[in-house]
């Protein structure tokens, strides 16, 4: 059986089951004002995307399609956030 998903205004995920041509919506995710993005299939049932909370801060989500379920929900932050977390080392070399 195979899927296919797709947006509305970028803001509503929807996946339609080919074979029988029905369609259902994935909700309750947080930020739902936010654009989801990369959507891209994992294998024939799961499906992976990105929804960023903010410009440097987004959540990798999967779900399981056939299942109806969220398999995981995993946040990253972009480069620059990353560097800017760090802690500043300091010069401590003795010459």
């Amino acid at each position: 059986m195979g899927y296919d998903a797709f947006t509305i205004s970028g803001t509503r995920l929807f996946v339609a089951e080919r074979r029988t041509g029905k369609i259902f919506e994935i909700r309750g995710l947080p930020s739902g004002w936010r654009p989801f993005s990369d959507l891209i299939w994992a294998d024939r049932r799961t499906l992976m995307f990105d929804r960023w909370s903010q410009p440097r801060y987004g959540m990798h989500y999967a779900v399981d399609v056939r299942k109806r379920r969220l398999v995981a929900a995993v946040p990253f932050p972009d480069k620059l956030f990353l560097e800017q977390q760090r802690p500043q080392r300091k010069n401590s070399r003795r010459g």
